[in-house]
């Protein structure tokens, strides 16, 4: 995966996505509305071309192994 496709906010967002978050509590979390995460979360699944939320997590947890 290239992570570089991702925002500094977008991977922020995913790693709340991984750490089982749901997009009412991530909202809370970073201070802004959940339309906006459904926002950057539909943005994230275009970059990465993922398909539901275990993929995210799946392709983020690769970020961190590549590390």
């Amino acid at each position: 995966m290239q992570e570089a496709l991702l925002t500094s906010r977008e991977i922020e967002l995913l790693a709340l996505i991984a750490n089982g978050l749901e997009n009412k509590s991530i909202a809370k979390e970073l201070g802004i509305s959940p339309f906006t995460v459904k926002r950057h979360i539909e943005n994230i699944y275009k970059k990465l071309q993922a398909k539901n939320r275990v993929h995210l997590v799946m392709l983020f947890n690769e970020i961190g192994k590549s590390d």
